[in-house]
């Protein structure tokens, strides 16, 4: 089995698109393509090739992403700000069930009620927020070649 094997499938692009040359029925990775200037096959010269693949994310959180390529810093924040509500959360939960005490509890907020379904949504729905946006971290690191170390998006 292989160490980090999600970051391993790297987004494929063509040349073509990545060099704005003629060799469209070529293919590369966008990793593989991060410091070569040249076109592998028709040596096409550029500055800086075009390593943005476009997918699903940047039709569905276009407002999210547009908002982090202002400031690359951002992804870091963001995946530690979610990593502390998880913990917070899971705090909190506890204490619920271990200093309140469940009797107080069900007192406040009733089993089987409208309340009670409000508050596990509103629960379950930022748990999960927050856990996909941990999980967000991969598709940085895929498609915009974010490098943790640098700061840097090289497909930006």
């Amino acid at each position: 089995m292989m160490c980090n094997q999600k970051y391993t499938n790297y987004a494929l692009l063509t040349l073509s698109k990545a060099y704005g040359c003629n060799c469209c029925n070529s293919y590369a990775h966008n990793k593989c393509l991060l410091n070569i200037n040249k076109c592998p096959t028709c040596r096409k010269v550029v500055s800086k090739p075009n390593l943005y693949v476009k997918t699903s994310y940047d039709y569905y959180l276009w407002f999210l992403l547009d908002w982090i390529k202002k400031d690359i810093s951002r992804i870091k924040k963001m995946k530690w700000c979610a990593i502390i509500y998880m913990i917070i959360m899971c705090l909190f939960l506890y204490s619920i069930d271990k200093i309140i005490g469940k009797e107080l509890f069900e007192m406040i907020i009733p089993p089987k009620s409208n309340i009670s379904l409000c508050f596990a949504t509103i629960m379950g729905v930022s748990y999960f927020l927050a856990c996909y946006t941990v999980i967000l971290d991969d598709y940085f690191k895929k498609y915009w070649l974010y490098d943790s170390k640098k700061n840097k998006c090289h497909a930006l």
